[in-house]
């Protein structure tokens, strides 16, 4: 089990479990950022997934335009 996925599973529904998603997935996203996109285009549509998806997005964008490595793995 990765940390995101214990974060949704044992941290109430609300906005510190958001948070604690958004801060996990952005960690796994800097060493696998492929399997931390996957992982988060199969979360359920909802906010956090909408969110999750933008903060990569986001991540992406910004390594590109800042001319450090692209995302990988």
């Amino acid at each position: 089990m990765n940390a995101v996925s214990f974060v949704l599973e044992e941290i109430p529904t609300g906005a510190a479990q958001d948070e604690a998603v958004i801060m996990a997935l952005h960690q796994w996203s800097i060493s696998g950022f492929y399997a931390a996109s996957s992982w988060a285009r199969q979360i359920p549509e909802s906010p956090i997934r909408d969110r999750a998806l933008k903060e990569l997005s986001g991540m992406a964008s910004y390594r590109l335009n800042a001319g450090g490595p692209s995302p990988q793995n």
